[in-house]
């Protein structure tokens, strides 16, 4: 899985509040935008 990560019932997409990068950033549900912020991966 690499993309965005949207709740089907609202489409808003999982975003990294304030561009952070560090492990335990916080995350809330924003309209999509395509940033990065928004864009996921599984490793």
């Amino acid at each position: 899985m690499d993309g965005t990560i949207a709740n089907r019932s609202n489409g808003l997409a999982i975003d990294v509040t304030g561009w952070g990068t560090a492990n335990g950033s916080k995350v809330e549900l924003w309209t999509p935008l395509g940033n990065a912020t928004q864009q996921w991966s599984r490793s």
